[in-house]
Parts: structure tokens; sequence; C-alpha cells
């Protein structure tokens, strides 16, 4: 039997998960399989779980879908850790995964929908009198912030709008306020926003309150914000399709020449290789490459230090954090024994910079540059945690 998991990226917000919910019992009427729900972080169950659910059901393969929009550091890292522990877990069934929605004419599709959607809810208005702001999830992976523009650029270019663009809800720049003030520069009429997102949750509200200030400031500009494109069929037609492809092993749409783990860019040749490295580290030292051949371990790292780098983090200054680790670390010729990965947000807002000390589950708070340098010679070379600083320390650590 085959059955297919549909991976999620997971909320705060119970909206955001029962649309998942809602589009695992959308795509199982669709193609007439089981279809089961799991996401990465945030809600139950767990990505890992519902594949072991479609296990127990009975199936003998098991296709795990991202419903996520692009490929960045879920579906290129967290993702390929789940199905290989589930294939070790279950080495009598097979499982494949497939690409994201990604950049497909489906997704534009309903991009231009959700455009249309949205201008009917204001006073009509001549094309060339309406600019278009695309708001993207934002990610620390430079390629798929550049599908955002992509995107951007196949949604509007010669369509005869005022004008366009790209900004980010977080992690990245230009942020909202900085696109809008931007796309106002263009003199629209009306400023239409669309929220390349799945479902409602707490970047949603955040778009919101941001249009609602625009708007105000704005009085004379008609605003409207966009509905996300969960809901929109041809998310159906291009998780199928993604299905199908993973199925028949064609992985064509993995875009790898520009992936920051497999090439390297400048200014993230720090990245080459992956992130999560100590994750990858451990399943990648007992697990084949392919069905038949052997095991290839490599030495795992000795301490991996993950740095929260969004955006609370960001402003009480965790990159000059980070950069201080790297620097020491580097100076000392550490690279191999001791990796920094840089991370979205671990729950500590308003007590960064957070700093994450593994393999003794360490959590650092307030960890400025020069507090970097105690972290680094009290507790990554001298092996003594600094008690100060300590935020927790994780249970079976």
């Amino acid at each position: 039997m085959r059955a297919i998991v549909l991976v999620g990226h997971g909320s705060r917000r119970c909206a955001g998960n029962a649309g998942i919910f809602d589009l695992r019992d959308r795509v199982a009427a669709r193609l007439g399989v089981p279809v089961f729900a799991g996401f990465i972080e945030l809600a139950t169950p767990s990505a890992g779980d519902a594949i072991d659910a479609a296990v127990d059901a009975g199936a003998d393969e098991v296709v795990v879908v991202p419903a996520v929009l692009l490929a960045a550091g879920h579906a290129k890292n967290d993702l390929p850790v789940i199905v290989a522990r589930a294939r070790r877990r279950h080495p009598t069934v097979r499982l494949v995964a497939s690409a994201p929605l990604g950049v497909h004419p489906g997704m534009l599709e309903a991009l231009r929908d959700r455009l249309r959607q949205a201008r009917a809810g204001l006073p009509p208005c001549e094309d060339d009198q309406v600019g278009v702001l695309l708001l993207g999830r934002g990610s620390s992976d430079p390629d798929a912030n550049a599908d955002v523009y992509k995107i951007g650029r196949l949604l509007c270019e010669r369509q005869g709008l005022r004008g366009h663009e790209v900004g980010f809800v977080g992690v990245t720049t230009p942020d909202i306020d900085a696109a809008l003030r931007r796309l106002v520069t263009h003199r629209p009429r009306q400023v239409v926003i669309l929220p390349y997102l799945l479902y409602p949750g707490v970047l949603v509200e955040r778009v919101n309150r941001k249009a609602q200030a625009f708007a105000a400031m704005f009085s004379r500009v008609d605003v409207a914000v966009s509905e996300p494109v969960g809901t929109h069929p041809r998310v159906l037609d291009v998780l199928a399709e993604r299905a199908d492809a993973a199925i028949r092993g064609d992985h064509s749409a993995a875009a790898c020449d520009t992936c920051k783990y497999r090439t390297p860019l400048p200014g993230f040749e720090h990245e080459l290789g992956g992130r999560q490295a100590l994750r990858k580290a451990a399943v990648h030292a007992t697990l084949p490459v392919a069905a038949g051949t052997a095991s290839h371990g490599h030495q795992p790292p000795r301490r991996h230090v993950l740095v929260c780098v969004n955006r609370d983090c960001v402003d009480r200054g965790s990159l000059a954090t980070l950069d201080r680790l790297r620097r020491r670390i580097r100076t000392d010729g550490l690279t191999a024994q001791i990796r920094t990965t840089r991370v979205m947000c671990v729950g500590r807002c308003g007590e960064g910079p957070a700093v994450c000390v593994y393999p003794e589950g360490v959590w650092y708070r307030g960890v400025t540059a020069d507090q970097a340098d105690r972290i680094y010679e009290e507790h990554l070379l001298g092996n003594h945690p600094l008690g100060s600083l300590v935020d927790q320390v994780l249970s079976g650590a």
C-alpha cells in the first residue's frame, strides 16, 4: 500500500496547523490514497511520528512531501534527516521524499488569483496605478530568498503594473517596512500585498499589522492584503506532481547548482556541506549513500555551537557574537572540531543573543561578543560552562 506523508513547518497558531490537516484531507480526496500529516517543529505530530503512523497503517511505500513553499533549511536538511531515520526504523518500507512546492507555474497561478481577489475588494483602478509587494517568509538560505525574487519577476513582469517590489516577513532584508517604502516611490494609487505563505499564523498577523500602519500613513493609497495561498486548488496539483516525480525518482526540481550546502557561494563558504552539522554527521556516519553501498562515516565534530540570527537576537548583536566565535575557532585551527551554525528563533526573544552548545545541551542568553570570548575559552576549550550566562541545560544532554 502506498501512503503520502505531508510535512508542514509547524506554527504556534492552531489555525496554521489546521491548514495542513485540511490540506491532508484534500490531498487524500484528490489522490485516493491514505495521507498523513506531521510537522518539523512547533506542533504535533512530528514528521517522524506521521511516517510511523503510515507504516503502522500498512503502508509498504511512503512518499514524504514537504508542504513548504521553498527549498530552504528545513527541506534541505531537516527533512532528509527525518527520512533517513525513518528508513532505519522501517528497513523494509520504500521511503522517498519529494521536492517542496517551489517555483512552479501552478504556484504562480495561485498568486495571480490571490492578486485578482485582493484587487476585487478595492475600488476600480487601472493596472498602471497598482503596486504589488510580494512577501516571502525569509530565510538564512540565499537560494530560497533568490527564489522569492524570481517568483516576483515571473508574477509581475510585463503585467502593466505601476511597480512591484519583493520583501520578507523576517530573517533577512528588505523587511516589510523597507519594501513598502520602496514601493511607494512608484506613486501607486493602490497597493496589494501578497504574503507568499501557506496558511494564517504569526507571520500573517505581522503582515496585517504592517499593512494597517502603512495605510494609516499613506491615507490616499488604497491597501489590500491577499489571503495565503494554501487553500488554492492549484496547490493540490503541484503537490500531486511533486509526489509523482518522487515516486518516479525524478529529482530535476532540486536546484543544486545554487545551493549553499553544495556550492561555495561568496559569503556562505563556511556553510558548505550543510547546516545542522552535528545531526547530519551522526546520521551520515551510519547510513549508506544508497541501497547496496557501504556506509562511509566521517569523524563528527566535538562540539556544535548554534547562534540565533532571528531578528530580535540580531538587533541585540548576535551577528557580532557569531563572528567572534568563528574567528577564534578559525584562528586556532579548530573548524573541524567545533562547528558553528546560524539558526532561526530558539524561543528566547528578549533575552538574546542566544547561543546553544552541544552535545552538552547548554543554552546561554545575553551573549555579547566579549562574552563569546569567555564561552570559547572556558566552555569550548576548557570544558567548563559559563554559569553566569546559562539559561538552561536540556535534560538528557
